[in-house]
């Protein structure tokens, strides 16, 4: 078989997709924990052609930042080894000598775009990122350094209604339950609480929440498009008008009892919460 018959046998079209580029100014949405309304946020900019925000992922990069760091140190710490090799001939001691900083940054950098950018640009939207609830101002401000022209939007809502929304989740969702809802709660002590105290320090950061979201979508979107860089008749607000994700029993009525309200009235979780305005 010569080498032009061979080429008839393969396969045609390899590629699905119109590549594009991922663009260097993503969209990272961290929401305060669960039920803080995010994945209606993600739904609205994903209506944006261009645009494909990801959705939660287990809050993988804290371990990605804990490596990084690690790194960091551990390069900083014997870098001795690695310039001695660099500007000497001689056999030397090497057994701790890894690459310089810029490229473990790069590395990570490397990582962080081949997981959400390039998927994202495969499937023709430049714009790219994510939404997760379990990111406060550690991945915040890490996500800034890899990408000065990130954009990330911090929302939250009311601690109250957060916690009874959940509730209903006990009560309709077997997989869920009262460690779980607390558990979330406290994420959204530790998300609000950390990125309220590096506020100026995170460049391109809008904060969002949900009340005002829902409140006057039109205005919201408003801010949002001026925000992100898009038109605002590039969003389908018709999504504020379809719930999706929730059974019918969690829409039924639920109410505070007093221990959900003692629970509520720990300090930490009254001082973040009336330092978010609630």
């Amino acid at each position: 078989m010569n080498s032009s018959e061979q080429d008839d046998r393969q396969p045609k079209d390899l590629c699905y997709y119109e590549p594009t580029v991922p663009g260097d100014a993503p969209i990272f949405l961290l929401g305060s924990g669960q039920r803080c309304g995010s994945t209606l946020l993600q739904r609205l900019l994903n209506s944006c052609e261009g645009v494909l925000l990801w959705g939660e992922h287990h809050g993988v990069l804290n371990t990605l930042v804990s490596i990084n760091d690690e790194l960091l140190a551990w390069e900083k710490k014997f870098e001795g080894n690695r310039k001695g090799f660099l500007n000497s001939d001689q056999d030397l001691f090497l057994p701790n000598m890894i690459p310089e900083d810029h490229e473990i940054r790069t590395a990570a950098l490397a990582y962080v775009v081949n997981l959400f950018g390039l998927p994202s640009a495969k499937l023709g939207s430049p714009v790219w990122g994510f939404k997760e609830v379990r990111y406060g101002a550690v991945i915040a401000m890490f996500l800034q350094d890899l990408f000065p022209k990130a954009r990330i939007i911090h929302l939250t809502r009311d601690v109250r209604d957060c916690f009874l929304s959940m509730k209903r989740w006990e009560d309709s969702d077997e997989e869920w339950n009262r460690e779980m809802t607390e558990m979330a709660i406290w994420d959204w002590v530790r998300i609000n609480g950390s990125i309220n105290e590096v506020k100026g320090e995170i460049n391109n950061l809008l904060t969002v929440k949900y009340e005002e979201m829902i409140g006057d979508p039109d205005a919201f979107a408003q801010r949002l498009a001026q925000f992100v860089g898009v038109d605002v008749g590039d969003f389908d607000l018709t999504i504020f008008d379809r719930k999706l994700g929730g059974s019918a029993a969690e829409q039924g009525e639920v109410k505070l009892d007093p221990e959900d309200e003692r629970f509520l009235s720990d300090p930490a979780i009254v001082k973040v919460a009336e330092a978010c305005g609630y």
